[in-house]
């Protein structure tokens, strides 16, 4: 048990140092909904913000308070705090993963998660709410396989109050044990309470993606990628590993397990959940039945082999991350915005750098990737018109915009320089500042 706890730290230390690298390329969190996260838990220093002046114009608060609660008294460390809760899954699958197949399969799920790429791109220096919820998910899950109900139905409802969703799935995972007793119909009933609550709260969130959102937006959000890719998201061997492990244990499968594995492949498979979060989602129980598959293996150079590849492939993975990097010129430009402009100014930014013109420059945006409770697919639609000369003159009216930014994201969706005849204030590289009045 003792070697067993060391290899976990020394995989534990490892994988936290790797997620951490990023945040030291240029010294500040990645990502897009680090600056949202942060500045609404700064907000909650004098009490729970009512209304929110800055995303979209300006609109209620209206988002899980959980991340916001938790960062509130050190918002400045927020991608510290977030990146060691998100590592802290490495230990949640090990203990899984043990109580299933074993220590030593215990030990190689640990590894594999570590270097899941896409569980290191949404853990890695970015403030993002999965990185808690999917932690807990898996130690729910852990206390549901131990049969510790209380522990169980207590982790299932905290993650209530960060990703309600994900609360409703943690209680999901129940029915694979369920029996006829009072332990089901409080199950049964929490669910109930939640949907409801979840409905009444954040319905809204559920309109937008239900609605038909922007070609651009959407398929930012819902990649179609091929099967290459999803491979390489998992790490090669991932898939074939845990199908292996399936096959070996079929007939003593962990059911909530299982469980968990076939309703993300279904919401996967029929496009309601986002790319990335399906995947990283899947990579669990992924990793629990690969880390049975590996276990048996008799050659010791046969897994040597895949888990250095498994390795390579999530160290490698980090380059993935720097296109989310708010880089040294859009950082000058988003400051000179903070300091040479009236409080009050609305920016044209596009979509995903909404939160960076609110976390950075303080300024109100016209959208951002905060869909709950937004008028979002108008807005979406606006903006791309904007930056493509269309009714460009009228939105910016609409939105009563007064400056403009344009980097280097811009001509992904087929915008040019020359669509902004305006007065141009700021240059840093090839990031452009226009004022339209």
């Amino acid at each position: 048990m003792k070697r067993a706890l060391v290899f976990l730290a020394v995989i534990f230390a490892v994988a936290l140092a790797i997620r951490m690298t990023p945040y030291f390329w240029e010294g500040r969190p990645i990502g897009l909904d680090s600056y949202y996260h942060i500045r609404m838990a700064s907000s909650l220093e004098d009490g729970r913000p009512a209304y929110d002046e800055l995303s979209y114009g300006g609109r209620p608060y209206a988002y899980p308070p959980g991340i916001h609660l938790l960062l509130s008294l050190r918002p400045e460390a927020a991608a510290f705090i977030i990146t060691l809760i998100g590592s802290l899954l490495i230990p949640a699958t090990f203990l899984l993963a043990r109580h299933i197949y074993g220590e030593k399969a215990g030990i190689l799920a640990a590894f594999l998660i570590a270097f899941v790429p896409v569980h290191i791109w949404k853990s890695s220096s970015n403030v993002l709410v999965t990185s808690i919820d999917l932690t807990l998910l898996a130690l729910a899950a852990y206390f549901l396989v131990k049969k510790d109900f209380m522990k169980y139905f207590s982790v299932s409802a905290l993650i209530f109050i960060f990703s309600p969703a994900v609360s409703i799935l943690s209680l999901l995972l129940y029915a694979s044990c369920a029996k006829r007793n009072n332990k089901t119909m409080l199950v049964v009933a929490l669910a109930a309470a939640e949907i409801l609550a979840a409905y009444l709260l954040y319905g809204s969130a559920i309109a937008v993606y239900t609605q038909s959102m922007p070609w651009d937006i959407s398929s930012a959000l819902f990649e179609d990628i091929g099967i290459a890719d999803v491979f390489y998201r998992l790490t090669p061997f991932l898939i074939p590993l845990s199908v292996l492990g399936l096959y070996m244990s079929r007939k003593s499968v962990s059911r909530p397990v299982l469980l968990w594995l076939a309703v993300m492949l279904v919401l996967f498979a029929a496009g309601k959940i986002e790319t990335d979060r399906g995947l990283v989602y899947m990579g669990v129980p992924l990793c629990i039945f690969s880390s049975h598959a590996l276990a048996s293996l008799k050659r010791k150079e046969v897994m040597a082999v895949i888990l250095a590849i498994t390795a390579i492939t999530g160290i490698y993975s980090l380059n993935n991350i720097r296109w989310g990097i708010v880089t040294d010129d859009e950082y000058a430009a988003l400051t000179w915005i903070k300091e040479n402009t009236p409080e009050d100014t609305t920016v044209l930014a596009q979509f995903l750098e909404g939160h960076w013109i609110s976390g950075i420059a303080g300024r109100r945006n016209v959208a951002d990737p905060n869909l709950i409770g937004a008028p979002a697919a108008e807005r979406l639609e606006d903006i791309l018109d904007a930056y493509r000369n269309e009714s460009q003159k009228e939105i910016l009216r609409k939105y009563n915009v007064s400056y403009i930014l344009y980097t280097e994201r811009a001509p992904q969706v087929g915008s040019r320089p020359e669509y902004f005849p305006y007065t141009e204030v700021h240059r840093s590289g090839n990031v452009i500042i226009f004022q339209t009045r």
